[in-house]
């Protein structure tokens, strides 16, 4: 997907689950996904009949801004190892910040998108 037609996308997404879960007012992405999250759990909704009534749409929608949210937050992650290390932290102090289990797995934030159990 290119950058104009992933904007667009998101806007859609923003559009629609404010829309639906912000009373029309503009939620902040990660209250949009809280809300879906929220909504297609049978142990947060009423009855498991209203989780499974939550449209697809709307579920993709709070996907796509989990994609983007992950984006901020891997780059925002990077940046703060960086200035952590700039100020004299150890990789194993800032490992143990991000709730690894070795120096080393700070090295590289982008291979533990994906992993289950990590920071």
């Amino acid at each position: 997907m290119d950058d104009e037609s992933r904007v667009s996308a998101l806007r859609a997404a923003d559009e629609l689950l404010s829309a639906r879960y912000g009373q029309g007012r503009r939620m902040s992405a990660l209250a949009a996904l809280a809300a879906v999250d929220r909504a297609t759990d049978p142990h947060f909704a009423r009855r498991a009949a209203e989780a499974a009534r939550v449209p697809v749409d709307e579920v993709l929608a709070a996907l796509a801004q989990v994609a983007e949210a992950r984006s901020h937050v891997d780059g925002m992650e990077r940046r703060l190892i960086e200035a952590a290390v700039d100020r004299g932290a150890s990789r194993q102090r800032i490992a143990d910040a991000l709730g690894l289990a070795s120096g080393r797995r700070a090295e590289e934030p982008a291979e533990r998108v994906g992993e289950p159990g990590q920071g």
